[in-house]
């Protein structure tokens, strides 16, 4: 089993090389449109977001931030890439620290809620660390939310090969197994709600980077796949469908409970 040292600086050498490429495609104006239209609806419902003070882990040059600031909240970052976190900075004007999520180095129990967009299944196979990290970061009855590639869905035999063969992909990169890992940390956290998706304008729109798909050929093929997907959108289930938004609470924890993983400075 590689090294957590060993596994992020891994991590961070292959970002580093498809950055900017990623940066293009990911964050152009249709994928910011399937974010809000078909993940963020989901990944922020069911709260009062105003004055909460929410970590975006793993958050690359931010995925949420500007959402969560148009709802009220005091939003803060948390990279290991310090281009990235100087993006992040620059672009939303938050606090944001350039630290590993093993160990991030913050108080336990600073933050109301913990979102991440598609981060944890970067962290094989140190994934049940992260989560015993992220735990302790939260403020009791705190959320997790996430939107991760998940391993239940009959999809994921193909993806588990294309990771495996295509460079675009890290080492470490791995579906989730959300129900496994909540079975696993049912001590820290319950489940709130799930919902599965991915349709069409999941796989050519957002990930087009994935089939080298053209720039230019997203706004022509995004305005019927986004009609698609929202008809397909409810006929989706967790055996058929590409990603999972987890929305976790965490539970009360005992007062001198040991294996606290962060320090005491503050964001």
């Amino acid at each position: 089993m590689s090294s957590p040292d060993g596994a992020e600086r891994a991590q961070k050498l292959h970002y580093q090389k498809i950055g900017a490429a990623y940066r293009q495609h990911y964050f152009d104006a249709w994928s910011w449109r399937y974010r809000r239209e078909f993940i963020h609806a989901d990944l922020l419902a069911g709260e009062d977001w105003r004055g909460k003070k929410v970590l975006e882990a793993m958050c690359g040059t931010g995925s949420v931030a500007g959402d969560l600031q148009a709802l009220g909240a005091e939003v803060y970052g948390l990279d290991l890439s310090l281009s990235a976190i100087a993006a992040y900075r620059e672009e939303w004007r938050r606090p944001a620290l350039v630290a590993s999520l093993l160990q991030p180095g913050l108080k336990a129990g600073t933050f109301d809620a913990i979102i991440i967009v598609g981060g944890l299944h970067h962290l094989h196979p140190h994934l049940s660390a992260g989560l015993d990290a992220l735990a302790a970061l939260l403020k009791d009855e705190g959320s997790l939310r996430f939107f991760e590639p998940h391993a239940t869905a009959w999809p994921d035999k193909l993806r588990g090969w294309w990771y495996r063969h295509d460079p675009l992909f890290g080492s470490g990169e791995a579906s989730i197994h959300p129900r496994r890992l909540l079975k696993e940390h049912g001590r820290d956290y319950e489940e709130i709600a799930s919902t599965f998706g991915g349709g069409p304008a999941y796989l050519f729109v957002f990930n087009s980077l994935i089939w080298r798909l053209p720039i230019r050929l997203k706004s022509r093929l995004a305005p019927g796949l986004f009609w698609l997907e929202k008809i397909l959108s409810p006929l989706q289930s967790e055996r058929f469908s590409f990603f999972v938004i987890g929305r976790w609470r965490k539970r009360p924890r005992l007062h001198g409970r040991a294996n606290d993983p962060t320090k005491t400075s503050r964001p």
